[in-house]
């Protein structure tokens, strides 16, 4: 992976990071009697997963870094194509 690509791993990796302690804080608000700082907390954590999501699916489908030749981590080479 390029030094681009790294960065953006580590930006999703520290969204999808925020949004469990965002989403865990809105638990346990909801849990205190706190509804409306739960909602704002679990607002919050949606909104940066789903940009994490973004950044996570830019790396895997946009730049290829999801992509394996053959013999991969799964042992499979890459899928047959039928041309014709």
């Amino acid at each position: 992976m390029t030094d681009s690509e790294r960065r953006i791993g580590a930006v999703h990796a520290l969204g999808t990071d925020a949004a469990v302690v965002l989403l865990l804080g809105s638990l346990i608000a909801r849990m205190r009697g706190h509804h409306a700082l739960g909602l704002k907390l679990g607002l919050a954590g949606n909104a940066i997963v789903a940009g994490a999501g973004f950044l996570g699916g830019h790396l895997a489908l946009n730049r290829g870094t999801a992509r394996r030749g053959a013999g991969g981590a799964d042992g499979a080479g890459p899928s047959a194509r039928v041309t014709g």
